[in-house]
């Protein structure tokens, strides 16, 4: 099985992504944990560029 996950004190987040797929460390599935890392903060981003 394929799970990651991240803490980012400095931005108040966490991330959990797990996946039933072997063999673990599988280039798509990293591909996927790092889009989806890339997705939360691209709208983290935005979220701020609104606020400001």
């Amino acid at each position: 099985a394929n799970t990651y996950y991240w803490i980012d004190p400095a931005r108040d987040v966490t991330g959990v992504i797990l996946m039933q797929v072997l063999p673990f460390a599988d280039g798509q599935c990293l591909e996927a944990f790092a889009g989806f890392e890339r997705g939360i903060y691209a709208g983290l981003d935005a979220a701020d560029q609104k606020a400001a």
